[in-house]
């Protein structure tokens, strides 16, 4: 463990490690949204890790995971992909929405890579990103 440590400290010095912490009001047990919170309070989660304008892999953990897998569509290239911890628990939750969008490239234990589809619809993925805004699993 020690080692991973290492390794992320020294990618966040060389820049290509970025840590966004996100103020969603209360949280309940494993981060859920708390009483009370209401959708604007939780869309930043999903909204602000993206001030860069393409990502060549994104890990998705936590919280809002279909959503934030909708919401990177845009900010993806050819190449890029998109890993989602879980998967194996969730493919029955995580797998309807986002299939429609992106291609299996490869599943290990509980990882799940994604692609992002060549011919996916934008207008869709928008509208099914709405959808998705309020579901923090």
């Amino acid at each position: 463990m020690q080692q991973e440590k290492v390794a992320l400290k020294f990618w966040q010095a060389e820049g290509v490690l970025h840590y966004n912490c996100v103020d969603t009001g209360p949280t309940k047990e494993w981060g859920f949204p708390g009483p009370g919170v209401t959708v604007t309070q939780t869309k930043p989660y999903v909204t602000t890790p993206l001030a860069e304008p393409e990502f060549d892999a994104v890990l998705i953990d936590g919280r809002f995971r279909v959503a934030c897998a909708l919401k990177i569509l845009n900010f993806l290239t050819e190449g890029s992909v998109v890993m989602i911890h879980d998967w194996k628990q969730r493919k029955d939750k995580y797998g309807p929405p986002l299939l429609e969008f992106y291609e299996m490239i490869e599943q290990a234990d509980k990882l799940a890579v994604l692609r992002r589809r060549p011919d996916w619809d934008k207008d869709a993925a928008a509208a099914k990103l709405e959808e998705y805004y309020a579901d923090p699993a």
